[in-house]
């Protein structure tokens, strides 16, 4: 569309499929499902079309498709069922749901007591069972990278040697169905990509006398030896008789009691994996089911792990594939289901350490009665487990990607468990399709460089259109509120990506605002907020003073983009006086971006001409040590205070709620404009860290700002100071009283009924509650508390900002000329929205009423673990929270939450900057 054109359709972005198209002619507008006729409208031989919508094409690669991500689960005879497909084939479709490309199954007679069905009686070995059977076939046939089964011959018994006579009928029977189904396999599959494993259940389950009490007998464990022989012979048999390409068969033994076989005495330590496994000559892998190390630390799994491999044969490697070893089995299936996700988020990140081929899960669904052996259970319901799995199978392929982009190639296994393993330390984030960003805008006279970020977060995802929309007005989340709209392309990045936009024509002296935007097949997505650029611009020698502020101490990877940062003006600065304003308020104050004339908004929090005054003044960009603005002032021709002084574009839009408590009493006011606190117990106006604050009285006091309804992403941020005398529980804010468990969260310093100056985050549902709790000693004494609404770790980090002034050359009369000298700026907090200057005694105590800030309630929506709940704990429908915050830096939150929160200063207890350099 010409960037001239005002006129628009009220869709004219279409959603996935749409289409429209429209020829400007006698006014006339044609789109899908929408005419405009205006007669009196005419643009001759302009056209407007946007095309289809190019998206489809699967964000992925044939590469880290084939990656093995190690992790996965198993179906063997489930209890439930909810769907009219066979057993296998649900619990199969199942699997495929979490994103695995990895099943462990069951292939022999008995599919009655596996999969609930009778096989038709022309199945009758192991060859008939996988080509004729119509779910087993439909099951072998899904893209399936990794096959494991247990895999039982129909001619004979599960384990014909346990009786101490393995004949050589049996072993001829073993040998012609493994050979047959592993050359079936083979041709069937050739060129598929598919890997078979087949083995068999717990080996030592085969070996039990007395429960594991003593030795098996001489002759069940050189049965066993054979048996394994006879069957790793049939399939190293059938690949040298058959011609393959892209496919393989290898043959596998499963132990279970390792532990037995490293620690018992002599009378009961054979087992499986030292009596067993050492006499398999060609032996292709050792699977281990691994309930007895489960709760292992590191060190002795690690001994376990490596026990099992040094017992493995060393006559046959097998190129490519890893650790030899794998996890067969592992669960806690009587946990609790709640309980078992960080034990198994633990195991998981243990095992990475070492790199087990496979870590599978028992399993999909539950196979004992009265236990939790499931990842669904049977109401259907997908665990806390299930979205552990889910979860790190997609980051995992998205890491994998993103590696290869970065390093044109795939991590060795050690790299992998190097790339995954920190993650699992705390609960994995449900992940968000689409993600963006927008930066920091470049202005050259009329015209400006917008640039966004965008990153998919689904691996496989469609590929996202991106668009960026400008104009004078904030059009928000919706399209047609922006006066203009271009699509500037297709992600096709794994990591984050960056799109910019040259826009021509600006209007001088105008504010505009930007939002980047992204539609695939799975939705569309904002910017979490729009962005400000502007073409008001400052002639330097207009002003008779200013001042070059530099950031020195910002050493973050992250860009900040819009950053409200504060000054401190004071008459202790050498050189500095309020005589050279040409107001007396502060009206000719003016900040510019670091070329010197772009003009950027500020808010004046307090000005004190006989003393220290504070300004929150929007940084275009926060990037670096070398970043910086300027303060100009003395003009006596530009008194009247700037519109955004007053309009809160110093905080919009990232801010929702920004109070300062700098008023003595109601109402204290938002610098957003939005949610001024009317109500409350009014606590008492002090001098705190930043001009005026209040004082809590620990007992009555609170400030309310009512009923919020926000996103369930957001940061919550507070200035405090805690009498050092106080001790129990000190409220910051809170929207609940008394028992951990109410439903709602508090915000607090001070475990119950001490003085160990922690931070405490505390949520609940109304039954059952939970607590994040940081070292002792943080809060001291002054602290900058900041919580994330999934979960984020406290940051309090200092660093030191170096500030210098200069006369201003372009002074067109006679200038004063200023000593260097220093501002101090009192905080830079990012990803943050603050409460600030809370000065004093906040205090929290059962059936008491609230006091600090109660703020009011928030309603989220979701169902699934971390769609819409707040907190761990809290219910997700109707949940009564306290205020949320949308990331000051246009992001979304968790995506940063290394990123540590600078705070400076030198007053109370706050460190002191750096020496100054001029």
């Amino acid at each position: 569309m010409p960037e001239r054109l005002q006129f628009k359709p009220p869709q004219f972005l279409p959603r996935a499929g749409a289409w429209v198209k429209g020829i400007w002619r006698y006014g006339v507008f044609l789109a899908k499902g929408y005419c405009v006729r205006s007669p009196r409208v005419m643009v001759v031989a302009t056209a407007l079309a946007l095309a289809r919508l190019s998206y489809g094409v699967p964000l992925s690669d044939p590469a880290v498709d084939s990656y093995n991500v190690h992790v996965g689960t198993q179906t063997f005879a489930g209890l439930y069922q909810f769907t009219t497909n066979t057993l296998l084939v649900e619990t199969a479709q199942a699997i495929q749901g979490i994103g695995s490309d990895t099943i462990k199954l069951y292939l022999g007679s008995n599919y009655l007591r596996q999969y609930n069905f009778a096989l038709a009686s022309q199945i009758t070995n192991l060859v008939t069972l996988t080509r004729d059977d119509l779910s087993c076939r439909r099951v072998l046939d899904m893209p399936f990278r990794h096959v494991i089964a247990w895999t039982y011959p129909f001619a004979n018994g599960d384990a014909p040697f346990t009786d101490g006579d393995y004949t050589p009928i049996e072993q001829a029977n073993d040998y012609r169905e493994v050979y047959d189904l592993a050359q079936y396999l083979l041709t069937n599959y050739n060129n598929s990509g598919k890997f078979f494993y087949l083995g068999h259940w717990e080996g030592d389950g085969y070996l039990n006398v007395n429960g594991w009490s003593t030795n098996p007998r001489p002759a069940v464990i050189q049965g066993m030896i054979a048996w394994e022989n006879t069957r790793q012979k049939a399939v190293d048999d059938a690949k040298s008789n058959t011609a393959f390409t892209n496919v393989d068969v290898f043959y596998y033994a499963e132990a279970n009691r390792v532990r037995d076989a490293m620690v018992n005495g002599s009378t009961n330590n054979q087992r499986v994996i030292n009596v067993v496994v050492p006499y398999v000559t060609n032996l292709d892998f050792v699977s281990y089911s691994s309930y007895d190390a489960m709760d292992l630390a590191s060190t002795p799994l690690y001994s376990t792990l490596d026990y099992i491999k040094s017992n493995l044969p060393v006559n046959k490697a097998i190129p490519s594939m890893g650790q030899r070893v794998w996890i067969g089995e592992y669960g806690w299936g009587g946990w609790s289901t709640a309980a078992q996700e960080p034990a198994g988020r633990a195991y998981i990140q243990r095992l990475l350490g070492w790199g087990p081929r496979f870590i599978l899960f028992w399993e999909i669904y539950n196979n004992e009665t009265n236990r939790n052996f499931c990842l669904i259970d049977s109401n259907g319901v997908k665990l806390a487990s299930y979205y552990l799995h889910q979860r790190f199978i997609n980051q995992a392929r998205l890491a994998l990607g993103r590696f290869e982009e970065t390093n044109s190639r795939l991590p060795t296994d050690s790299e992998f468990g190097g790339l995954m393993g920190p993650g699992l330390s705390q609960p994995l984030l449900a992940p968000v399709s689409l993600t963006l960003s927008n930066l920091p805008a470049t202005v050259t006279g009329s015209s400006a460089t917008l640039t966004g970020q965008v990153a998919q977060g689904l691996y496989g995802d469609d590929q996202a259109e991106v668009w960026v929309f400008w104009g004078r007005q904030d059009g928000a989340t919706v399209v047609t509120n922006w006066e203009t709209g271009r699509r500037l392309g297709v992600n096709t990045n794994f990591n984050s990506a960056t799109f910019r936009a040259l826009v021509n024509g600006l209007q001088a002296q105008t504010n505009y605002y930007f939002r980047f935007y992204a539609t695939n097949a799975s939705g569309e997505a904002w910017a979490p907020s729009s962005a400000l650029l502007s073409t008001q611009t400052l002639d330097p020698g207009d002003y008779g003073s200013r001042l070059r502020i530099s950031l020195s101490g910002y050493d973050h990877l992250q860009v900040l983009a819009n950053f409200p940062m504060l000054v401190a003006l004071s008459t202790n600065l050498p050189g500095f006086s309020y005589s050279r304003f040409a107001d007396a308020n502060g009206g000719d104050l003016r900040f510019t971006d670091a070329v010197g004339s772009l003009i950027v908004p500020h808010e004046i929090d307090e000005w004190n001409p006989g003393g220290t005054s504070f300004v929150w003044v929007q940084m275009p960009q926060l990037a670096g040590t070398n970043d910086c603005i300027w303060a100009y002032w003395g003009n006596p021709l530009a008194t009247n205070f700037p519109a955004w002084t007053t309009n809160g574009s110093t905080w919009l839009p990232p801010y929702e709620a920004v109070w300062h408590l700098k008023e003595s009493g109601f109402p204290y006011m938002d610098s957003t404009r939005r949610y001024p606190l009317l109500s409350g117990n009014s606590p008492g106006s002090v001098v705190g860290v930043v001009g005026y604050g209040v004082l809590f009285d620990g007992s009555t006091q609170y400030l309310s700002p009512g009923s919020l309804s926000l996103s369930n992403a957001f940061t919550f941020s507070a200035w405090v100071k805690v009498d050092p005398s106080a001790s129990g529980i000190q409220t910051i804010c809170a929207n609940k009283i008394e028992g951990w468990n109410r439903a709602g969260f508090a915000l607090y310093v001070n475990t119950y009924l001490t003085s160990d100056h922690r931070l405490l985050l505390e949520s609940g549902n109304g039954s059952a509650g939970q607590t994040a709790v940081t070292a002792p000693e943080l809060v001291t004494p002054w602290c900058v508390a900041s919580r994330g609404s999934r979960g984020e770790q406290t940051k309090r980090v200092c660093a030191a900002v170096r500030r210098w002034s200069r006369p201003n050359p372009d002074q067109r009369s006679p200038a004063r000329f200023q000593q260097p000298s220093r501002i101090e700026p009192r905080a830079l907090c990012r990803r943050q929205f603050y409460v600030q200057r809370v000065d004093g005694r906040n205090s929290h105590r059962a059936g008491s009423p609230l006091f600090g800030l109660d703020l009011g309630q928030l309603a989220v929506g979701g169902t699934e673990p971390g769609h819409g709940q707040l907190f761990p704990g809290c219910s997700s429908a109707g949940l009564p929270v306290a205020i949320g915050f949308r990331d000051c830096c246009g992001r979304e939150l968790g995506r940063h939450r290394s990123r540590p929160c600078p705070v400076f200063g030198d007053q109370s207890g706050l460190p002191n900057p750096l020496d100054e350099n001029t």
